[in-house]
């Protein structure tokens, strides 16, 4: 392991012993459901939270869809939002599942990517 290295997990390890774990999940959650409740409304659009049992366990959004409320499939919806602006990056989990991960957001940009999905599905 390199100099680089070391620095970068001492780093790593001082923010985890500093935040308030509570507090951050806390925030993390709200993000989340905002996305739910944003998404949600759109008819043939299951919005849910989700919360991986080992391993960044952390709230996600997950979003599931039948081809009868929407042709696309997983792999369009992930395009268009790599492809948009800003390109936004989210998790195919299955051919109508998609997991959305809030916990390397910046404030307010789990909004950004509520907004583009809305706009996909909408228009969809």
């Amino acid at each position: 392991m390199g100099k680089e290295e070391i620095v970068r997990l001492l780093a790593a390890v001082k923010r985890y012993l500093k935040v308030d774990h509570d507090d951050e999940f806390k925030e993390l959650d709200s993000r989340v459901q905002y996305m739910i409740e944003t998404l949600s409304k759109i008819p043939g659009l299951t919005a849910d939270r989700h919360l991986p049992p080992i391993a960044n366990r952390v709230p996600h959004l997950s979003l599931t869809w039948t081809e009868d409320a929407f042709r696309l499939d997983a792999g369009a919806v992930v395009r268009e939002l790599m492809q948009g602006e800003p390109p936004i990056a989210i998790s195919r989990r299955g051919e109508r599942l998609l997991h959305v991960s809030v916990w390397m957001m910046r404030p307010g940009e789990h909004k950004i990517v509520t907004g583009r999905l809305r706009d996909i599905f909408t228009v969809a």
